[in-house]
């Protein structure tokens, strides 16, 4: 998966409990200063453009688009310089996500030099994309028995949009969280079990303006 903020590309891969990303920085050499905790930026209500265009700086849903076609047009990483490639940092997820039943499924979003992670026990991170900090973290805190699921706990994804990351739990929980600081600021309860990646909130048409779109298993 490759991802591009300002002059840099970036390769993510996950591990259990823990995130590797390699940035390319071959072509500007260059160390982006390190974000301070006060100075995340909240994005704003994307717009069906926003969301639908192909990915240039930054990853604003799961896929890169609504259209999921995880492709972006960017080309400064190619054939002829991915060997360049090198790690420049390993951010801990403080263990979360490690035991057999949970799996790591979900992509990363990005928006103004913050990475933002969910792991398959609905923990969610938000990561300096400079220093490999961790900003802010939110514990879901699901309870065993209040999940019910076939194949293991996995998350698909987040949602963003409106200052917040929006959070589908296995235990049939929406949460909307502060972007800024991982805050609750609200949430949703229905019966079943919410399992499929968070959508954006609304803004695809006139009826869904300021809604989350998100799938369950009744």
């Amino acid at each position: 998966m490759i991802f591009r903020l300002g002059e840099y590309q970036m390769i993510v891969k996950r591990a259990p409990g823990c995130l590797i990303l390699i940035i390319f920085m071959a072509m500007f050499g260059l160390s982006p200063a390190v974000l301070a905790v006060d100075g995340v930026t909240a994005s704003p209500a994307f717009s069906v453009s926003d969301l639908s265009a192909h990915p240039q700086n930054g990853w604003l849903t799961n896929g890169g688009n609504l259209s999921n076609q995880r492709y972006s047009p960017l080309t400064r990483i190619n054939r002829e310089n991915v060997t360049r490639l090198k790690a420049v940092w390993r951010a801990s997820l403080n263990g979360s996500g490690l035991g057999p039943q949970y799996s790591g499924q979900a992509q990363p979003l990005i928006y103004e030099g913050v990475l933002y992670i969910v792991t398959g026990q609905d923990d969610v991170f938000a990561i300096d994309i400079a220093s490999g900090e961790l900003i802010w973290n939110y514990q879901a805190q699901v309870a065993p028995e209040d999940v019910v699921v076939c194949c293991g706990w996995v998350s698909r994804g987040l949602g963003m949009g409106d200052g917040r990351i929006y959070v589908g739990q296995l235990n049939a929980k929406l949460v909307a969280l502060n972007q800024k600081t991982g805050e609750v600021v609200w949430q949703f309860t229905q019966a079943g079990t919410v399992h499929f990646a968070c959508l954006h909130p609304g803004h695809y048409e006139a009826g869904m303006k300021g809604a989350v779109a998100v799938g369950s298993k009744p």
